[in-house]
C-alpha cells in the first residue's frame, strides 16, 4: 500500500515541526515519556534523567542530584488518575512524581514483584495495579502485593498491560483480547486468538484503537465500529498511539516515522525528510494547547503544531497612472 509523504500532501504541509536536542538543553536524546502537570510544565523522561520543560528551558533531574532516580535510566512515564506521574526505571523500580518530589514505591519483592514494572494504574480506592515485563499483573493494596494474573489464560501472560481509558476505567490488554478490571477479577470484553490484536491507544469516545486483520479499527461497547486509514506498516512496528482532541489518530513507528490516520482519506506520514528528528518514535503526547509532542529514539523531542495563520495565496494589484 503506497503512503503519501508529507511533502506530497497539502494538508500535512500545514504542520510546523520544532525540535529540541542536547544542544538546546535536553538531558538526553532518547525520549521515553512525556506528560504535563496541572501547573502547565511538561515532564520529559530520558535514558539519562528527567527534565521539566516550561517551553523555553529545561530543569534537569539526574542520578547524581536525585538519588531516587537510581541510575537515571527511565523506561516509562505514566500519568495517574489523580494527575500524579509514575516513572518506571531501568532497574525495575517505580517512582511517584508529585509536587516536584520523587518518591520510590516500596515493592515487596518477596511477594512476587521480580520483573521490571512497565505499567502502573491506580484504582479509586488507592490500590495500584502493576503489569510487569514478564507478562504478569499484580495488585498492591495496603502494603500487600498479590499476583492477580495467576489464573488468567497462560497464552495471554506474555502481553498483559493494565491501562486506563478516557473514562478512567481500568483494563487489562493483551494480544488476544480486552478485559475490564472489576475488583480483583476480569470481565472479558473482546476475545481472539493469541497475537490477533495489537492495542494502540484509548479513544476519547470510549473504547480502544487496535490493529486486527491488517486493519486499524476502533473497538467500543463490544463492537468494531470504525476503521481508520491503514499506515502501510506492520502492526508490530507501531510503538505508540494517541487520539488527539480533534479526533485524529496518531501512530508512531520504529523506523517509519509518524502517521496521522483518519477515518476517511489517506494517512499522512511524517519522516526525517519532512522535519521530524528521527524515524523511530517512542512516545506521543498532546498538551493542553493541542500541540502534539513526539519523543523519538536518539533524535530528541519534537513538537507538531498548526500555524496561527495560513497563507492561501497572493494577489497582485497593478495601478495604472492616469
Amino acid at each position: 500500500m503506497g503512503v503519501p509523504l508529507l511533502s506530497e500532501t497539502a494538508h500535512a504541509k500545514r504542520y510546523l515541526i520544532d525540535v529540541w536536542q542536547g544542544e538546546r538543553g535536553l538531558p538526553q536524546n532518547t525520549i521515553t515519556g512525556i506528560a504535563q502537570t496541572s501547573d502547565g510544565y511538561l515532564w520529559i523522561t530520558t535514558l539519562d534523567g528527567v527534565a521539566r520543560f516550561d517551553g523555553v528551558s529545561f530543569r534537569m533531574f539526574k542520578a547524581g542530584d536525585t538519588p531516587a532516580l537510581g541510575s537515571g535510566r527511565i523506561r516509562f512515564l505514566l500519568t495517574g488518575r489523580q494527575g500524579e506521574l509514575w516513572l518506571a526505571t531501568q532497574e525495575g523500580g517505580v517512582i511517584q512524581l508529585e509536587d516536584d518530589r520523587f518518591t520510590p514505591l516500596a515493592l515487596p519483592e518477596s511477594r512476587g514483584v521480580r520483573s521490571a514494572v512497565i505499567q502502573v494504574a491506580r484504582e479509586d480506592s488507592g490500590a495500584l495495579w502493576l503489569s510487569t515485563e514478564d507478562g504478569k499483573v499484580g495488585r498492591l493494596a495496603d502494603g500487600q502485593y498479590s499476583v492477580i494474573s495467576t489464573n488468567w489464560k497462560a497464552a495471554d501472560r506474555t502481553g498483559f498491560q493494565v491501562r486506563a481509558d478516557f473514562r478512567n476505567r481500568l483494563w487489562a490488554l493483551s494480544g488476544s483480547g480486552l478485559y475490564q478490571l472489576a475488583g480483583e477479577g476480569l470481565i472479558l470484553a473482546l476475545q481472539g486468538q493469541p497475537g490477533e490484536y495489537v492495542v494502540h491507544c484509548a479513544s476519547r469516545s470510549g473504547g480502544w484503537w487496535l490493529s486486527a486483520g491488517g486493519q486499524v479499527r476502533l473497538w467500543r461497547d463490544g463492537q468494531l465500529i470504525a476503521q481508520a486509514s491503514r499506515p502501510g506498516v506492520a502492526a508490530e512496528s507501531i510503538t505508540c498511539g494517541i487520539e488527539d482532541r480533534s479526533w485524529h489518530l496518531w501512530l508512531g513507528t520504529a523506523g517509519n516515522g509518524l502517521f496521522r490516520c483518519d477515518t476517511n482519506g489517506a494517512p499522512m506520514q511524517f519522516t526525517k525528510r519532512d522535519g521530524l528528528s528521527s524515524d523511530s518514535v517512542r512516545t506521543l503526547f498532546e498538551d493542553g494547547e493541542g500541540n502534539l509532542w513526539v519523543g523519538t529514539e536518539d533524535g530528541g523531542l519534537d513538537r507538531l503544531r498548526l500555524p496561527l495563520f495560513t497563507v492561501y495565496g497572493l494577489t497582485r494589484v497593478f495601478l495604472r497612472n492616469g
